[in-house]
């Protein structure tokens, strides 16, 4: 899987969700990000990991879609990334939310 990391911080808990196996083209093992206890709930400072279908199928087949729901065109695809983000932000106090990461 391929991506990129972007560090603002660190995460401390029991359990990672991921493994970082390879930075800049040398082998490393990293622990990254964090997952709550029963699994719903996870992220990371690994960025670009919904560009990799295999991935993004694989996610999407654990939350319950069937195959015909995953065939999304590229533009779909990003389309429903942006109505995402937009939605988010405007349900989020951002700027509590900026707060709350620049003065931690």
């Amino acid at each position: 899987m391929n991506g990129y990391e972007i560090h603002m911080g660190r995460t401390q808990g029991p359990s990672p969700w991921l493994e970082i196996t390879e930075r800049n083209g040398q082998p490393v093992r990293v622990a990254d990000g964090g997952a709550s206890e029963d699994g719903r709930l996870w992220g990371c400072y690994f960025h670009g990991l919904f560009a990799n279908e295999n991935l993004r199928r694989a996610w999407l087949a654990e939350l319950g879609w069937t195959a015909a729901d995953m065939y999304a065109s590229s533009d779909r695809f990003v389309d429903s990334l942006t109505r995402l983000a937009n939605t988010l932000e405007q349900t989020l106090n951002m700027k509590l939310l900026e707060r709350i990461i620049w003065e931690s």
